[in-house]
């Protein structure tokens, strides 16, 4: 019905398929093209659809003319095959924006002389037999822009001698398509192109992928995704040009790309696959050139060369087939050039397999070739020649292993005949993992920067356990770095010749070894699988994870690190000052505070009842209970220990309560929201200053306190009128009454003093606190600073003259201020300047003590003379008698006495004014003096004479001060974690060994809860010992060593809470005893 050259244009229809094979038989289905004729789509794609079992187009040609058809912007479905090309002896096919769907076949022809296909811009998608089947003498395809889904190509070539053409000539060009098997079964190669008896081939494939292609069958036969395959001689020229292909996730029999060729070694040759990659496949890559050629060719440059150029071969896998074991490269027979290639955690699969592999008669030459293995699930041998194979490496070329399964071999030479052998120049090099060390067996000829070997054998070997490698094991050209496994360093955990950080340790490297130095609680790795020997908590970083990360800040109640657009100091102040204040009332008016709440919650309970003494009034004003000092103590101790070693396990329902109440019996800055962030950049030596500023704030608070005290007792002072009042108040009137407030005042200021010396000790010994890393001393606190600063050399002075002398305060403070040597003025400055002060202090004990010696020496003389002149006097009969009527003419002593009363007398009736003002200061001077030695020896018993101490009450207050010293100095200054730990246990021990030798406190129920805390303390102290003995040696294997510090971490958090558990419970108690009394008098009531 048409003319040669005609155009047809078919509708779109509205999406309606044309059905073409409808109402028609077998034989009369198929459409007959016999003319040059096009087709094209108006309006759209119109849907052709056909049955299965019809050939829709049947393209013919006459004897001396081309048949030539064109299909544009059309949709075939449903055929047996869209075009049957087989009757055609010369035909052009041209396919542009055409889809193919669900046919049996696409293009299809077996015996036609010359084809030539050009599609461009198609798809050919849902499962097909062969998208394209063609098998021509003459064969011509360009596809350029298409996407095959499941739509396997063949492209054979044939020869017959009854055809006229000889030219056999094979040309494929390929660009910018997708060759996809969707992961589905597809049981015949992605892309085939069989040369055979053609003379000429020239394959340019560019810019494509062939991608998703699962092949691997029952079927003996193996398959690959592209197949370029000739079995018989090429005569005439072979160009194949493999350009940017990807070639990913293909699961074959065969090498994902199967390239093997025949040729005339007079015949123009170039074989290149460049700028590709290869990702994923099971077998990449095998190459082949004639079997029929030898190596011996090599030599007179015959054979031509096959070149691989800036390749990247990643996570190909073993197929564990004879044909596709080798995951990357296998090179048979020819000459090659691989250069700029890069192969990445290829997985060779078994011990006789590797990554490449060169085979007999190949001669392969490597130039900047890079090899990397990460994987640790295969076998990872990078390279391995056969025999009567020849491989030379140029350039520099590196096999960097970074991980392996076990220990394997790495490069690996079979020695076969003398002309087989392995060149490898200067810049050759074999990298080991760290933690392995390289072994070498080799035979070699050394050249100028050049060895010839006829057998090498390189492999990497694992350290064994608890060793480990700091530096990589090498081989370049032809030496090793001798790299040997040392020991395991302590705080150092060695797993697979690797060394990591144990749990609060940090690492740094001395010369050729990794030395551990412990970290400060919560800065460095706290997990038991540290990434590196200098992990660090978060985002901390530098040296022993001292700092925070550039634009964080240090947080106060914690080790972590928050960003600096989330600091705000515009509550920190107002909220610290409230919480100054609420100590401050608490120090002023604890008496009171402990009295009410004894009163409300435990006035049912007799054990908190008060017990009478037979105390004098004096000691009555004085004695105090100790469970206060008791309870500071023992929680102030607790957080040493607890900050002292390793993560700490705390139970999250309890981790709270406790915390707070340590920050509070230790004087530090309560975990509160508002605190956590009060500047930006914060370090942490401020952040110690401002957690330990809580004492030395209350203390300025309470001078600004007195100061306004003083100034108003001065001006509201009412002016009395001249000499009669003051006489009226003399004679009629008792003294007035000294101010109780500033006696509240000195007994808070001697509380906050004494309470306070942990924290600022803890502060002043941190900064002082320095470690060695490497060949320089840092500060512990933060590592990035370097010991020996300015402000170091003061933070000494002041720890000489005010935090060690401070011990002493209390025991010769006490004393004398009790025998009225000193003033409270004079002890209060003492406690801040305690040097000068206490030297001064022994220097009054002593003069007073050698004074009161020779006092006593005397009096015992005078009254041995005294006794002699009573006798003499006896034996005279006279006696001197001072009568009172002649008192002013009296002689003798007695008389001279007698008269100088009388005269001291008459000159005090004179000052009495001067004397009322002195009485008024001496007995506020009393008031304060009392309430200072009621916190100083309230609680404690009487002691007899001692050395230059007078019989006293016992200044156990200085032994406490100086217990926590020496905790804190073993717990600070002490390195070795195991040495520390077991110099406090001694520590406590002796501690405890004291109090119950000595039983300080007055009420024996002070001394049974000072020594059961103490207790307490001394298993803590083992607890904390045996935990710095897991985190300082490699335990960790050890499940029951496990076990056992998990038993442990429980039992140390039922000992700090037991006492808020027990209080608890007594208040519990309390309030149920309330209760009942007040049920028991409503029932009376009611009753009555």
């Amino acid at each position: 019905m048409s003319s040669d050259g005609d155009q047809i244009y078919i509708d779109y229809a509205p999406g309606r398929p044309y059905m073409e094979c409808e109402n028609v038989t077998q034989s009369t289905c198929s459409i007959e093209l016999n003319k040059t004729i096009s087709f094209h789509g108006n309006n759209g794609q119109p849907i052709i659809k056909c049955k299965k079992s019809c050939k829709l187009f049947v393209i013919k040609n006459s004897k001396l003319k081309v048949t030539k058809v064109a299909f544009h912007n059309l949709v075939f479905r449903s055929a047996h095959t869209v075009a049957e090309c087989t009757e055609a002896s010369a035909f052009e096919l041209v396919l542009e924006n055409t889809t193919f769907a669900n046919n049996s076949n696409g293009i299809h022809s077996t015996k036609s002389e010359n084809c030539f296909i050009n599609i461009n811009n198609s798809t050919f998608q849902e499962k097909t037999y062969r998208a394209i089947g063609l098998k021509c003498t003459n064969l011509t395809a360009h596809i350029t822009n298409s996407v095959f889904k499941r739509n396997p190509i063949s492209l054979q070539t044939f020869y017959k001698k009854s055809y006229k053409s000889h030219s056999r000539v094979l040309e494929v060009f390929v660009r910018n398509s997708v060759f996809d098997g969707e992961h589905s079964t597809v049981s015949t190669h992605l892309f085939a192109i069989k040369p055979q008896h053609a003379l000429v081939l020239n394959i340019s494939i560019w810019e494509s992928a062939f991608v998703n292609h699962l092949g691997m069958t029952k079927s003996k036969n193996g398959f690959s995704s592209l197949l370029i395959r000739e079995v018989e001689t090429l005569r005439n020229g072979i160009y194949v040009s493999l350009r940017n292909i990807r070639v990913e996730n293909n699961l074959n029999k065969l090498p994902a790309v199967n390239l093997m060729l025949r040729f005339s070694i007079d015949a123009p040759f170039m074989v290149e696959i460049l700028n590709s990659t290869f990702r994923n496949n099971s077998a990449a890559l095998v190459v082949q050139m004639s079997k029929v050629y030898h190596r011996m060719y090599a030599s007179t440059g015959k054979i031509p060369t096959v070149t691989i150029h800036n390749n990247t071969f990643t996570r190909n896998f073993n197929g564990r087939d004879l044909e596709n074991y080798v995951p990357a490269i296998f090179f048979k027979e020819g000459k090659y050039r691989v250069t700029s290639c890069r192969f990445y955690d290829n997985k060779a699969g078994s011990r006789f397999s590797a990554v490449v592999i060169v085979s007999k008669l190949s001669n392969v030459t490597f130039r900047e070739c890079y090899f990397e293995n990460h994987q640790t699930v295969s076998f990872a041998a990078q390279l391995y020649a056969k025999e009567h194979s020849f491989v030379s490496f140029k350039g520099k070329n590196i096999f960097n292993i970074l991980a392996l399964k076990t220990g394997e071999t790495i490069f690996l030479r079979m020695p076969f005949y003398k002309t087989s052998r392995v060149l490898i120049n200067h810049s050759f090099q074999i990298l080991c993992p760290q933690g392995y060390v390289l072994n070498s067996q080799k035979t070699c000829n050394v050249y100028e920067n050049t060895i010839c070997c006829t057998y090498i054998y390189i492999t990497c070997a694992k350290c064994p356990p608890k060793t480990y490698a700091l530096k990589r094991a090498k081989f370049i050209y032809n030496t090793s770095n001798h790299i040997k496994c040392m020991q395991c360093p302590r705080g150092g955990n060695c797993i697979s010749g690797t060394v990591k950080a144990k749990p609060n340790f940090w690492g740094y490297k001395t010369n050729t070894s990794i030395t551990f130095a412990q970290c400060p609680p919560g800065y460095c790795c706290d997990s038991n699988d540290c990434v590196s020997y200098d992990s660090c908590h978060g985002n901390r970083t530098g040296t022993l994870c001292g700092r925070c990360s550039g634009g964080m800040s240090d947080t106060l109640f914690s080790s972590q690190c928050t960003a600096n657009a989330k600091c705000s100091g515009s509550l920190f102040i107002p909220s610290a000052l409230a919480m100054l204040l609420l100590y401050l009332i608490f120090f002023l008016y604890h008496e009171e505070i402990v009295s009410i709440v004894r009163k409300t919650l435990f006035g049912s309970l007799s054990i908190f009842e008060t017990r009478k003494t037979d105390r004098n009034v004096e000691s009555k004003r004085m004695q105090s209970s100790g469970l206060l000092k008791v309870i500071f103590y023992y929680y102030q101790v607790v957080r040493l220990l607890r900050s002292t070693v390793g993560p700490q396990n705390k139970n999250k329902i309890i981790a709270k309560p406790e915390d707070i109440i340590g920050r509070v019996l230790n004087m530090v800055l309560v975990d509160v929201s508002l605190f956590s962030c009060p500047v930006q950049n914060l370090q942490p030596v401020q952040k110690a200053a401002i957690l330990h500023s809580v004492g030395y704030c209350l203390l300025v608070l309470l001078g600004i306190l007195y100061l306004v005290t003083s100034v108003l007792q001065v001006f509201l002072k009412p002016v009395k009128p001249v000499r009669i009042e003051m006489r009226s108040l003399v004679i009629n009137e008792t003294q007035p009454r000294p101010s109780k407030f500033k006696a509240r005042v000195a007994s808070a200021f001697t509380y906050i003093s004494l309470l306070m010396y942990a924290s600022s000790t803890q502060l002043c010994l941190s900064l002082l606190h320095c470690v060695p890393v490497g060949d320089k001393e840092v500060l512990f606190l933060d590592g990035n600073i370097k010991c020996y600063q300015t402000f170091q050399y003061f933070l000494l002075a002041y720890v000489v003259s005010s935090v060690l002398p401070f011990c002493l305060v209390p025991v010769l403070g006490a004393y004398l201020l009790k025998m009225d040597r000193i003033s409270v003025a004079q002890f209060c400055i003492a406690c801040i300047f305690p040097l000068p002060f206490c030297c001064l202090w022994v220097y009054l004990l002593v003069r007073d003590y050698r004074f009161h010696k020779r006092t006593s020496n005397n009096t015992m003389e005078s009254s041995r003379v005294v006794s002699g002149i009573r006798e003499d006097d006896q034996e005279n009969g006279s006696h001197g008698t001072c009568s009172a009527d002649n008192c002013g003419c009296c002689q003798g002593a007695r008389q001279h006495n007698c008269c100088l009363a009388t005269t001291q007398e008459s000159e005090s009736s004179q000052t009495f004014e001067d004397n009322s003002l002195r009485a008024n200061e001496a007995s506020e001077q009393h008031v304060l003096k009392t309430a200072i030695l009621r916190v100083l020896l309230g609680p404690f018993r009487p002691h007899k004479a001692f050395l230059c101490f007078g019989d006293s009450i016992l200044p156990w207050e200085g032994y406490l001060i100086f217990r926590r010293l020496a905790l804190i100095l073993v717990l600070t200054f002490v390195h070795d974690n195991r040495l520390k730990m077991m110099l406090t246990l001694i520590l406590c021990v002796a501690i405890l060994t004291s109090h119950m030798y000595i039983k300080p406190f007055t009420r024996p129920c002070d001394n049974a809860i000072e020594a059961l805390s103490l207790s307490t303390l001394t298993v803590l102290c083992g607890f904390t010992l045996i935990k710095n003995l897991y985190y300082g040696e490699d335990m960790s294997s050890l499940s029951d060593s496990l076990n056992l510090i998990h038993v442990f971490n429980k039992l140390e958090n039922i000992v700090v809470v037991a006492p808020l558990v027990i209080l608890m419970f007594i208040v519990i108690l309390s309030v149920l005893g309330k209760l009942l009394l007040l049920i028991r008098k409503c029932l009376r009531s009611c009753r009555n």
